[in-house]
């Protein structure tokens, strides 16, 4: 079974790469039968979960790439936000009432404190997208200082560092840019690797790490923690089971939420 899925990805990984090099034009359904040498049925089951993935764009007979997933930059398109609302979703159950909760500068893990309006919390977070608005009247909010990263509106630096370094944290959320069983957590930016790396070491209980289907498997420039550092990993469906397993492997609890 474990072989199948992972034989069932590549191919469709195939696939994006045909048509990524198409320049924006359709490949038929049959052209991709042809070169897979799989089923007309196969590729349209293929081509009917990469759309929702948001890698592809069907249309009659056949399927383009995605012109938002092939130019780094644009939008986030509407398929990837689900994902990562559904994973940011799951994260928020885990947070009880009272608890103390890290989250760094991740979209996604800042998207799990709008389902957790209905708890008081003390939340720290370097992450200047936090919504008030959103949260208990009695929850209490700490921005740690530092210097502003922009675009991203991240507080970053050693004044930050410094200060969540006197912090304990009950739980934390974090968000990456790589997660492998071989390097652990990865970022691509070298100052919030450091604000990662000491809100992964002063949290108590659980350390929840959130990532979308792009980034397992995947190493970024910048090693923040080793595997064994997570305690649970929340993923979603479309994720590399082969990189699964071997995280799993590690005593990583993982959790996949539908797309």
């Amino acid at each position: 079974m474990k072989n199948s899925l992972v034989n069932v990805n590549q191919r469709r990984e195939t696939i994006i790469n045909y048509l990524y090099h198409q320049d924006d034009l359709s490949m038929s359904v049959n052209d991709l039968s042809g070169i897979m040498g799989v089923s007309s049925m196969t590729i349209r089951r293929d081509l009917d979960i990469l759309e929702k993935m948001g890698k592809i764009i069907r249309n009659h007979g056949g399927a383009t790439i995605n012109t938002q997933q092939k130019n780094e930059g644009d939008t986030e398109n509407k398929s990837l936000e689900l994902i990562k609302q559904n994973i940011a979703k799951q994260a928020a159950r885990y947070v009880k009432d009272g608890m103390t909760l890290f989250i760094n500068s991740s979209s996604t893990a800042l998207r799990a404190f709008d389902y957790l309006e209905d708890r008081i919390l003390t939340l720290v977070t370097n992450n200047l997208r936090v919504d008030r608005n959103n949260v208990h009247l009695n929850t209490n909010i700490i921005l740690p200082g530092g210097e502003i990263r922009f675009p991203k509106k991240a507080l970053v630096g050693d004044l930050c560092v410094t200060n969540l370094s006197v912090i304990q944290s009950d739980i934390a959320i974090i968000g990456c840019s790589g997660l492998s069983a071989e390097k652990g957590i990865s970022t691509n930016n070298i100052h919030e690797h450091r604000v990662n790396k000491v809100m992964i070491e002063n949290t108590n209980d659980l350390v929840i790490l959130v990532c979308d289907y792009r980034k397992i498997g995947n190493d970024s420039t910048f090693m923040v923690a080793d595997i064994t550092s997570v305690d649970i990993l929340i993923t979603d469906e479309y994720a590399n089971p082969k990189a699964l397993k071997a995280i799993e492997d590690k005593g990583v609890t993982i959790v996949q939420v539908n797309a």
